[in-house]
């Protein structure tokens, strides 16, 4: 198991001198260096306190303030050509909580947050502070690798939820500096479509923090059914807002509900959703250990993590997380060539339509679409209050049949899915019972096959946007509540 706390830089030790010594005279003893090291130490610490102040911060009344300032003191003010221009955010059990780097940059480890963690807000909002305002710090930005390589290690549960509030902490005060979320790098390895089958997927941030509470709170499912279905009739139940933050998620009421409102899942009576949660948080998992996960989101790949952990608390054991990434999004259509695709999709006669017209050859501007057939599965949309059969386990199982049926006709080469809580435990179905290559990509799937949506806004200064479909043209009775999904962002606005 991974240590929770880094290994971090202490204040030298000094000896002081008796008020009977000698002086110590320049260049002539040990004596006289460590008296430096304690004069430059108190210095530093004292600037790091100026600084607090400076910035509204009062270490005299925050608890563990000077503890923290011992470690801040690691990064000693520079000459202005070294300032510091780059912040990575690590874990890395080997390294001090703050250090300096090549050319100025800092280094500092996340963990190192836990000594201080009930004031790990306060501190992290200095430290972002102190170190753009006061030091020269044009980028923040999470090493991710350092971060994974740590938690693939630890099978506790509390260790995962604790980076990602540190995490979470330095995301909120980074929008608040710069106007903007903090950033992330990765070395991992490209998606390669034309490798032998594989499963790559993309979980969605709504269902993984559903699973978190199936797994390690299936006490409570039965209650929260019954409330359900109490409240059945009553949008403001159904759409409440959260009451926990998204690194806790103790509103286990809420992370259900968004799962029946946001991503598909529904039943008709208590029991028959307590049965679905399970059946779909079984093949949601093993989807999750099964699959190579597309690194999209650093927020996403925490609530993996937890989810994993959360796994492990109940027994199950898994390996080294494997992740990829997409790369420049629309570079996915050069992998789409030549191949025969099965999509699944609410939109998917659409989208095949927009294949056959040759409208997909004209979607952009500046982008060349390749040659590939399309073949169609329409998936039913069943969020909250849509319900086409009797349980979400039900429907699950029709499209499964239609899944076999299609390709005991067809040969596929790459199977697709954009379709809420189904997608994954579909995906999961095709590669393992079918041995074909099942690619999960939510949402954005749609972006390929000219699917005009509000979610698309920032792709379409490219976009011919004559050619693209609104597809509830092509659906005859419009889903009921699909414009209050995540603030109409899978509707075409008026």
């Amino acid at each position: 198991m991974v240590a929770t706390t880094s290994k971090c830089a202490r204040p030298a030790k000094v000896a002081l001198a008796s008020p009977n010594s000698k002086p110590h005279r320049p260049g002539n003893s040990k004596g006289h260096r460590l008296a430096n090291l304690y004069t430059t130490t108190d210095m530093q610490a004292e600037l790091v306190r100026n600084e607090m102040r400076s910035l509204g911060f009062h270490p005299d009344t925050i608890a563990l303030s000077e503890q923290f300032i011992s470690h801040f003191c690691a990064l000693a003010p520079r000459a202005e050509k070294h300032q510091a221009t780059t912040v990575y955010l690590r874990q890395n059990r080997e390294a001090n909580f703050f250090e300096n780097g090549a050319n100025g940059d800092v280094y500092i480890n996340i963990g190192g947050f836990s000594d201080f963690d009930e004031n790990s807000h306060i501190f992290v909002q200095f430290t972002l502070e102190t170190l753009s305002k006061k030091r020269g710090a044009k980028l923040f930005t999470i090493d991710w690798d350092s971060i994974e390589a740590a938690l693939d290690q630890t099978f506790s549960f509390n260790t995962a939820t604790q980076l990602h509030k540190y995490l979470s902490l330095f995301d909120y005060f980074h929008r608040k500096q710069f106007g903007k979320g903090i950033g992330f790098f990765s070395k991992r390895p490209i998606i390669d479509l034309n490798k032998p089958p594989n499963l790559y997927i993309r979980p969605g941030n709504v269902e993984l923090r559903a699973a978190r509470t199936i797994l390690r709170h299936p006490e409570n499912l039965e209650q929260i059914a019954i409330d359900i279905y109490k409240n059945w009739d009553s949008p403001e139940f159904f759409y409440e807002p959260d009451t926990s933050d998204d690194v806790q998620v103790s509103d286990l009421s809420f992370s259900i509900r968004q799962l029946l409102t946001n991503a598909g899942m529904y039943a008709i009576d208590p029991p028959s959703l307590v049965a679905s949660l399970h059946g779909w948080a079984n093949r949601y998992i093993s989807a999750c250990f099964t699959g190579s996960e597309i690194l999209l989101n650093w927020s996403y790949g925490m609530h993996t993590h937890a989810v994993r952990t959360a796994a492990a608390e109940n027994g199950l054991r898994f390996g080294p997380n494997r992740r990829v990434q997409i790369g420049p999004v629309l570079s996915l259509y050069e992998q789409l060539a030549e191949k025969t695709i099965l999509l699944i999709s609410p939109f998917a006669t659409t989208c095949v339509k927009t294949v056959e017209s040759g409208n997909v050859k004209r979607l952009w501007k500046n982008h060349r679409v390749p040659d590939f057939k399309l073949i169609g599965l329409d998936a039913y949309i069943t969020t909250y209050p849509n319900r086409p059969h009797r349980s979400w386990l039900e429907t699950f199982y029709v499209l499964c049949s239609r899944i076999d049926g299609i390709l005991a006709q067809t040969e596929i080469d790459l199977v697709m899915g954009s379709c809420g809580c189904y997608g994954l435990p579909l995906m999961d179905y095709c590669y393992k019972r079918h041995g074909i290559s099942s690619f999960y990509f939510g949402n954005l799937t749609h972006l390929f096959f000219g699917i005009r949506q509000n979610d698309f806004a920032q792709y379409m200064s490219d976009a011919n946007a004559e050619f693209w479909a609104n597809p509830f043209h092509e659906i005859s009775h419009k889903p009921k509540n699909f414009n209050l999904i995540d603030n109409g962002r899978y509707i075409v606005g008026e």
